[in-house]
């Protein structure tokens, strides 16, 4: 941390001052992903990501981007 700047406190770390506090789902959609297996794909130029990375490519993207994916698996 640079201490030319001066933070806040959040409970859990220290950020710079003018840094605003929101909840996630203020800034984000999260939403649950679609799963597409093996037999249902068509070769293409879109990435078909599993827990492990990309586990293969499709000819059609199954859902508007720009996007971020973030993988969960196994509770």
């Amino acid at each position: 941390m640079s201490t030319l700047l001066s933070h806040k406190k959040t409970g859990t770390r220290d950020i710079p001052k003018e840094w605003g506090l929101v909840r996630l789902g203020e800034v984000i959609s999260l939403k649950y992903g679609k799963g597409l297996s093996e037999k249902k794909r068509t070769t293409g130029p879109f990435p078909v990501v599993g827990s492990n990375g990309i586990i293969g490519y499709h000819n059609q993207s199954l859902i508007q981007g720009p996007g971020i994916v973030v993988e969960e698996k196994g509770r």
